[in-house]
């Protein structure tokens, strides 16, 4: 069996051996359904599910109390997932930016107008490696990257504990057959890999610090002065960027929306260059 998903980025997985389907098999209570045209399983998860294994698996990683600082995702794929991290050109237009395998694969890759061949390992998180170039500019999107690519990780790994899939056979798969419309499996990544950098209880920490225990106010993408800042220094704590805390914040009800006519004053508007 295969599966293929594809959104922001990529990845091609199949089945390989779990080293931790115990803790795969535990961390939470999930509803799934049968694909019958695909023949897979495929697990429905609500954001309050993500949350929880989000939380079981930062309690195992991170032990003791909660504190306002970012997750070292990359020791969390490295340490505790035992993901290899390699970076490679995976796009001219700089429109792929992560992969990640289960089994080892081969990969071909159209960069410059020439194919290349590469070899990956089980268990492979594959990055653009232009998200090295400007650390700082790139490092939210770096970031947020290695987790969604870590949560697809983590939800195979849970989704297969106690189903195993029958080996297949390696073969050699480009950028065109990666795509796929499995829309519901990259919502479910991007919204585990936004509690795995931005955790509920340390969100909560970081309103009650920076923001009274007040919910902001977004005006159409611009914010008071006050907001502004609330946003800019939990962003800089929790070294993401500004559009995935946005969508945290909205996602925990934290933040409201209305309309820029509704706000008489100054207000700061959030340019997309400062979106790092």
């Amino acid at each position: 069996m295969i599966y293929i998903y594809h959104t922001l980025n990529f990845m091609f997985c199949q089945e390989a051996e779990m080293n931790t389907k115990n803790f795969f098999s535990r961390v939470c209570n999930s509803v799934s359904f049968i694909d019958s045209e695909k023949g897979c399983v495929l697990m429905i998860l609500s954001y309050q599910d993500l949350d929880v294994i989000a939380d079981s698996i930062l309690r195992e990683f991170k032990p003791g109390r909660v504190t306002l600082d970012a997750i070292d995702v990359e020791r969390l794929a490295r340490s505790f997932l035992g993901l290899h991290i390699r970076y490679e050109r995976l796009s001219d237009d700089f429109s792929i930016l992560g992969a990640t395998t289960f089994s080892p694969v081969e990969l071909e890759l159209l960069c410059h107008g020439k194919t290349q061949v590469i070899s990956l390992p089980a268990d492979t998180v594959l990055l653009e490696e232009r998200l090295l170039l400007d650390k700082k500019q790139q490092l939210g999107r770096r970031r947020f990257t290695l987790a969604h690519e870590c949560a697809h990780q983590i939800l195979h790994r849970y989704e297969n504990a106690d189903n195993p899939t029958p080996e297949v056979q390696k073969r050699t798969y480009s950028l065109r057959d990666l795509k796929s419309q499995e829309d519901w499996n990259e919502w479910q990544a991007n919204a585990l890999g936004a509690a795995l950098l931005m955790p509920k209880a340390v969100i909560a920490g970081c309103m009650r610090k920076y923001a009274c225990g007040r919910k902001l106010i977004c005006y159409e993408h611009a914010f008071s002065y006050h907001d502004y800042w609330v946003m800019k220094n939990i962003c800089e704590i929790l070294e993401v960027s500004r559009s995935a805390l946005e969508i945290r914040l909205r996602q925990l009800g934290y933040l409201l929306d209305k309309p820029y006519t509704e706000y008489q004053g100054t207000l700061e508007v959030w340019n997309d260059e400062e979106d790092v």
